[in-house]
Formats: structure tokens, sequence, C-alpha cells
């Protein structure tokens, strides 16, 4: 059985539930990164189908395998993120922050004679005029703006580097059915801390349906 047939016959099948089938929602989410070093360009993307029933999620890549993974699919209920190797018929249970880390780079260990700060961090969120478009429908668009000094301190030295990240958010409407984890935004920064922090408490202001993402940091 499909992941889709496990999620349906979950909604379906609950107990004590004398209600109808609940509905699915599906749609595609498609995701890249590109990446330039002095080592050179690196460019990765996942893209699959997104099924929305009853609150509960799965999203199954069409091909390759989520990042730093060789799981294929998952399925959120809440916070709770199976995912699934469909090569190896293989299931592993997580939370929502261990789904994340696939997608975000760890930082790097600090060692007990090191300091990390964060300072002038700067976040804001503008909603600008509607963008356009989106398979015959008119989205708003949404700017945000983060900068902010990271700032390492060793014992006589200290060095820092500046960050800055702009990204563009294009929405519809949100329907109940439409709800899923997989939307969530914050997946996608590569922050962390206090400045991951600052930005997810923006973006609960977007209001809508994320359709189109674009950050450059």
């Amino acid at each position: 059985m499909s992941i889709l047939g496990i999620l349906m016959a979950a909604a379906a099948l609950a107990p004590g539930d004398a209600s109808p089938p609940k509905m699915a929602a599906e749609y595609t989410l498609s995701e890249s990164w590109r990446t330039v070093t002095p080592r050179g360009e690196t460019v990765r993307a996942v893209s699959g189908r997104v099924t929305v029933v009853g609150g509960k999620a799965s999203w199954e890549l069409e091909a390759g395998r989520f990042p730093r993974s060789s799981a294929s699919a998952a399925v959120a209920d809440g916070n709770e993120v199976g995912l699934v190797d469909r090569a190896a018929k293989l299931v592993s249970d997580g939370v929502w922050a261990d789904f994340e880390r696939l997608f975000r780079q760890e930082a790097g260990k600090e060692s007990g004679l090191s300091s990390v700060k964060v300072l002038d961090l700067s976040v804001s969120l503008r909603k600008s005029a509607a963008a356009g478009l989106f398979q015959g429908k008119p989205t708003l668009k949404w700017m945000v703006d983060v900068s902010y000094r990271l700032v390492v301190s060793t014992p006589g030295r200290a060095s820092q580097v500046k960050h800055e990240l702009k990204a563009t958010i294009e929405t519809l409407p949100r329907t109940e059915a439409t709800a899923s984890p997989f939307d969530r935004m914050s997946r996608l920064l590569p922050l962390r801390g206090e400045a991951l922090a600052a930005v997810e408490a923006e973006l609960t202001r977007v209001d809508g349906f994320p359709v189109l993402v674009r950050i450059d940091s």
C-alpha cells in the first residue's frame, strides 16, 4: 500500500469516527539549493507529491533521497515524523526537529576556549503589492530581510562575519485542507539559534499558503 493509501485508511477507519472519510489535498513540493564556495558549485534538489489528510501529511519524492538520509518519503503527524526508506522497506521515527536538521548543515562545535555571539540582529518582514498569478490565481508577495554580525572570540583573538539574507515569498489564501508541516518555511533558512528564532517569529505573520519561496544569502 502506498503512503497515500495508509493515510486515507487511517482517516477513514479512525475508531469511533462515524463521519465520512476525509478528503485528501495533493500538491507537488519542489526545493533546490545552490551553494557557491571557493571549491566550486554544488546544486541539490528534491521534488515530490505532498498529500494531506485530516492533519496528517506525507511527502513522497519522485526520485532520489532527502539530504543526509536514505529516506525517499516522510510522513508527518503533529510533531512526529517518520522517514521511509522505500527501497529497503524501513521506517525511522523521529520528531520535526530531526527532519529539519536533514536540510540544515550542522554548526561547528565550539571549543571550551571559544565563544560565538550574534550582534546587531535585524529582521524585517513587509507585505508588497500583488505579485502576479499562480495557476491563474493572484498571489500576495512578502519580503524578508535579515542581517547580523557573527562574532567568534578565542583567547587573544576575535573575528566577525557579516551575514545577510533576503527572501521573497508568494502566497495564496490558505485552506484547512492544505495545512501541512512540510509548508514550514523555517526549514529552508540557513540560520541557527537566535537569528533563526527571530525570523521564525516574523514568519508567523505571513498570511497564506506559500507557493513560491526564494532565499538568497
